[in-house]
C-alpha cells in the first residue's frame, strides 16, 4: 500500500502541478497584457505629448509665416505711397527754391536799375550845374529842393511797398 500512495501523491502531484501550470499560464498571459496595457498607455502618452509639440511647433510656424506675408503686403502698399511723397516733396522744394532764386534775381536787378537811375542822375545834375550860370543858381537851389524832396517821397513810396511784400 506504500507504493500506492505514493503513487496517488505522485499523480495528485501531477494534477497540482498541471493545475499550477493552467494557473501559472493563467497569471502570465494576464501579466503579458498587463504589460502590454501599460506600454500601449505609456506609448499613447508619449504620442501625445509629441503630437502636441509638434502641434505647437506647427502654429508658431504657421503664425511667422503668416507675419512675414503681411508685412510683404503692406510693405507692397507703403513702397508707392513713399515714391509719390518722395516726387511731391521733391516738387514743393524745388518750387521753392525757383522762387526764392526768382525774389533774389529780380531784387538784384531792381537794385541795379536803382543804382543806374542814380547814377544818371548824379550825372544829369552835374552836366545842369555847369551849365547854369551862378545868378540862376538860387531859383535852381529851391527847384532842386523840391525836385528832391519829390524824389525822396517817392523813393521811401516804393521801399515802402517793397518791404511790405
Amino acid at each position: 500500500m506504500a507504493k500506492k500512495k505514493r503513487k496517488n501523491v505522485k499523480r495528485n502531484t501531477k494534477k497540482n502541478s498541471k493545475k499550477n501550470n493552467k494557473k501559472n499560464d493563467k497569471e502570465k498571459v494576464k501579466r503579458k497584457q498587463s504589460v502590454i496595457t501599460i506600454q500601449k498607455h505609456w506609448r499613447g502618452a508619449q504620442a501625445r505629448k509629441r503630437f502636441r509639440t509638434c502641434h505647437a511647433s506647427c502654429v508658431i510656424i504657421q503664425s511667422i509665416i503668416r507675419q512675414w506675408l503681411v508685412r510683404r503686403k503692406i510693405n507692397a502698399w507703403i513702397q508707392p505711397a513713399i515714391t509719390i511723397q518722395k516726387a511731391w516733396r521733391g516738387y514743393i522744394g524745388t518750387k521753392k527754391i525757383k522762387s526764392l532764386v526768382d525774389n533774389a534775381s529780380i531784387q538784384q536787378a531792381t537794385a541795379a536799375t536803382k543804382i543806374q537811375s542814380i547814377c544818371r542822375m548824379l550825372i544829369a545834375r552835374e552836366a545842369y550845374h555847369s551849365r547854369l550860370q551862378k545868378s540862376d543858381l538860387n531859383r535852381i537851389h529851391a527847384a532842386t529842393a523840391l525836385q528832391s524832396f519829390a524824389r525822396r517821397q517817392n523813393a521811401q513810396k516804393s521801399f515802402y511797398a517793397l518791404r511790405n511784400q
